[in-house]
């Protein structure tokens, strides 16, 4: 306030001065140049005007002047300072964007385009929260690339908003993908992965190699829908079994099947010896009479399988606690490899053979 008056003070005494002057110097060349009309009535008139006339040029060239030099004063600044007030800070970046270069370097300007910077920032995360949660992510992408270009016009590129639309590209590169391969639309999918800029972001082709494969081995005549693991205990012998679930996608009843098994542990390797229990990472099943009726599913209980030297268990062992704490998170995943129809006909999984070699003593990735 008290910046505001000596302010006005001075201006004020500006004027005053250069009307005095201004009144001391027409005064001077009209009694040398036009003295007749140095004492009447028009004379004084014609003075007075001239001097309010520099008076008024004096204030508006001072307030130019400040202008200027004082950024408080500076329209633009004013209406970015308003924005920010009322949260519209699209509307306050565009007039920082304004403000004359001269005033980049003052402690105003730089303190609002950094609190500026940070608000929108912050409204911009807030928004992406909401849209990750409804895994709406083309939207997000295309909401934080946009607000994301207003933001970079008042701050240096921001590494978080960076890596943010880096993985939401991946998750859009990863939903046309899987779309692709849902579709069957394999070539798709892979032209997909090898376009350089999906590739740095989305899934790799390795990933998507797996995913084909599996996509064409559930697409088959007949196929492994899921594998149950189920716990039994006999006394104090203690063992799980392999539980998986045919579906028959043909018009032909199934007579016979062979499943093949692969068991890891809950950090995904291969399943082998671990203290007292014995188990199998490789699990070979020839069911006989499994009876899969056309288009039905059936779950293969244990008493269905042929029982050779514990070939179906997945673990088995004396020591029940030890058999729990090392069967904790472990997972199968199991392939048919060959199937006997009623009508006589053998069906043979063309993709096995891919199957068993990706999976087979490898980490299940």
């Amino acid at each position: 306030m008290i910046d505001f008056i000596i302010q006005n003070f001075i201006q004020m005494a500006i004027d005053v001065l250069a009307v005095i002057i201004a009144a001391v110097t027409l005064r001077y060349i009209l009694k040398k140049n036009k003295p007749e009309i140095y004492e009447t009535i028009l004379g004084r008139i014609i003075s007075f005007l001239l001097c309010v006339l520099v008076g008024c040029l004096t204030h508006i060239v001072q307030n130019k002047v400040i202008d200027i030099y004082d950024i408080e004063k500076n329209e633009y600044y004013i209406l970015a300072v308003n924005k920010k007030d009322e949260k519209s800070y699209e509307h306050s970046i565009d007039a920082i964007d304004k403000i004359p270069n001269n005033f980049q370097n003052d402690k105003l300007y730089i303190e609002l385009k950094n609190e500026v910077a940070r608000l929108f920032k912050k409204e911009i995360v807030e928004q992406m929260v909401t849209y990750e949660k409804q895994k709406n992510y083309q939207k997000a992408y295309d909401y934080l690339n946009s607000k994301y270009t207003k933001l970079k016009i008042i701050k240096d590129n921001d590494a978080e908003l960076e890596t943010k639309l880096g993985e939401l590209y991946g998750y859009i590169g990863e939903e046309k993908i899987i779309s692709f391969i849902k579709n069957e639309e394999y070539d798709s999918a892979k032209e997909f992965c090898e376009n350089d800029k999906a590739k740095e972001n989305c899934l790799s082709c390795a990933k998507i190699d797996t995913l084909i494969l599996e996509s064409k081995i559930k697409n088959q005549k007949v196929t492994i829908s899921k594998v149950d693991l189920v716990e039994e205990i006999d006394y104090s012998w203690k063992e799980k079994y392999c539980r998986p679930t045919i579906f028959n996608n043909t018009d032909k009843s199934i007579r016979n099947v062979t499943i093949v098994m692969l068991h890891y542990d809950k950090d995904n390797f291969p399943h082998n010896k671990y203290e007292e229990a014995n188990a199998e990472h490789e699990i070979v099943v020839n069911v006989e009479n499994v009876n899969v009726l056309p288009k039905k599913e059936k779950t293969i209980m244990p008493y269905d399988m042929i029982l050779v030297s514990g070939k179906n268990k997945y673990y088995h062992g004396s020591n029940a606690d030890e058999i729990s704490k090392y069967g904790s998170g472990c997972k199968v995943i199991a392939c048919i490899s060959e199937v006997e129809f009623y009508d006589g006909t053998v069906w043979h999984n063309s993709y096995y053979d891919d199957w068993y070699t990706k999976y087979y003593n490898n980490e299940y990735k």
